[in-house]
This record gives structure tokens, sequence and C-alpha cells, in this order.
């Protein structure tokens, strides 16, 4: 957890305690706004900075991160400033990679040396969200539009249209389909990654915020914003809806731990 004074917090979910409660980030992997994101198998984190002419992103090993006084990373980017975009960091399942979607360009940046690649998708870009094997899928801001890139060889597949802006997208590993909200209309759009297509549209109403899969038997959960309620999706499209306590109806966002398994909610406030 990258925390507002700019401090990182490491929290065990397995024993529910913290690990490192403020660890203190050397200004100069920090700047204005900061992020953290860790590596699928936790041996990296990056973190990511803005200020007023650049965005940086500093690559740690994790165990020097919270072992280490004065850890330094193993490789750090830095980028220009874009006129308009979010910033968004995933790290592929190797964890050789980091995939940093900013402005119209997807960049390649190695954690085992101080090497990268772009390529330019155009439009503004939004979420990344692996795919399984070697496929990406990258969201448009500004656009109905998800873009699946080769990322073994750093290219474009195929732009495929949406019904609106894509809010958010997650993969279930299950079916192999890639799942996409759309605010608007309170539809979830199914894609194939594998053949570049989408098939089907689900109804699951009103104000849909976010999304969490269940890993073990793929279902699909849906917060809905401030409405107080959350939706299922089972393996067959099937939509069921439930009340969840009143305390959440200013926001939540859900999130399936496996390891127990459980879901949670986390609140935004």
């Amino acid at each position: 957890l990258m925390n507002g004074d700019g401090s990182l917090s490491v929290y065990d979910a397995a024993r529910q305690s913290f690990l490192v409660s403020r660890l203190p980030i050397p200004r100069s992997f920090r700047q204005f706004f900061s992020t953290v994101t860790v590596s699928p198998q936790g041996s990296f984190a990056a973190i990511v900075s803005a200020s007023l002419f650049s965005r940086q992103i500093s690559l740690f090993k994790t165990y020097d991160l919270i072992e280490q006084e004065f850890a330094l990373p193993v490789a750090t980017y830095t980028l220009p400033r874009e006129k308009k975009g979010d910033m968004n960091v995933i790290f592929a399942q190797d964890e050789k990679t980091v995939f940093f979607a900013y402005g119209n360009t997807l960049h390649f940046l190695s954690t085992e040396r101080q090497e990268q690649k772009e390529l330019i998708i155009g439009g503004t870009l939004g979420s990344i969200v692996l795919t399984g094997s070697d496929r990406l899928a990258v969201l448009h801001e500004d656009a109905g539009a998800i873009t699946i890139i080769d990322a073994s060889h750093q290219r474009i597949v195929k732009t495929i249209e949406v019904e609106s802006i894509p809010l958010q997208a997650i993969y279930n590993a299950i079916p192999q389909k890639l799942y996409v909200m759309h605010k608007e209309s309170g539809n979830l759009s199914v894609i194939d990654p594998q053949i570049a297509a989408r098939e089907s549209n689900i109804s699951v109403g009103k104000n849909p915020s976010s999304l969490a899969v269940n890993t073990q038997n793929g279902d699909i959960f849906v917060a809905h914003g401030t409405e107080g309620v959350a939706s299922i999706i089972d393996k067959n499209n099937r939509v069921k809806t439930f009340d969840l306590d009143s305390l959440l109806g200013t926001g939540y966002f859900p999130f399936f731990f496996s390891f127990f398994p459980q879901l949670y909610f986390w609140q935004y406030f």
C-alpha cells in the first residue's frame, strides 16, 4: 500500500497483520503522486511517480525494499509527461517485463536490465489486463474500444469496438474470456482474446462500478457503486443480485482472495 505521506505499508493477508507499517521511500523515487504495483510472485515492486514534467517508474526487488534501509532500484525509467491519460502498470506473469500504458503508447520495460521498447496504439490508453498466454487487452479511455496486443512480438492484433467507453475489464481464466464493464448501459461485453472477437453482452443492472473474479469456480462479482447491491455472474452467464450492508452505499470495490478463499469489499471514501 502506498500511503498519502509517501511511505509504504506491507500487509500479510494470511496472517491479517502488517509486516511493515510505514516504510519511508526516498523522495528521489517518489514525486508529487505515487502508486505501487507488486509483481505476480511478489519478487518486484514498481513505484510510479508523477511530477510536473515527467513520469518515473522505479523497479525494486521487494526484499530489498523491505529489508534494506537504503534500497536501490534494479532499473528506473523516465518518460515525458503526456497531455492526457492515466498511468497504468501491470507485470507480465513471468515478471520479466512491466507493461506501462500512458498517453497513446504501451511501453515494455525490462526488470532484468535497463531496456525499454514501445508500441504506439493511438487514442488515450487506460488500464491493462493480462489475458493468458502472451496476450494483453488495453482499454481506451476516450473511445468505446479495446486493443488486443501480442506481447511476445509487441504488435497490435486487433482493436475491438464495444458499446461505450470501457470502465474496467477482468480476465476469467476458466472460460478464457475477457469481461468488460460499461457503466452507462449496465452491461458487460464478453470478449474472446485469443481470436480477438466480441461474443455477447450481459445485462447486470444499474451503475456497475467494479469487477472481481472467483479464480476457483469462475464466478464474476460486480459491485454497483452507490446502489447498495452486488451481482454474481455464473459460468452460464446467469446473473443473481444480492443486497449489501447499507454502510457500503458510498462506493465499494470487490476483491477475491483465493488463498482463503473469500470475497472482500474495500470502501473508498
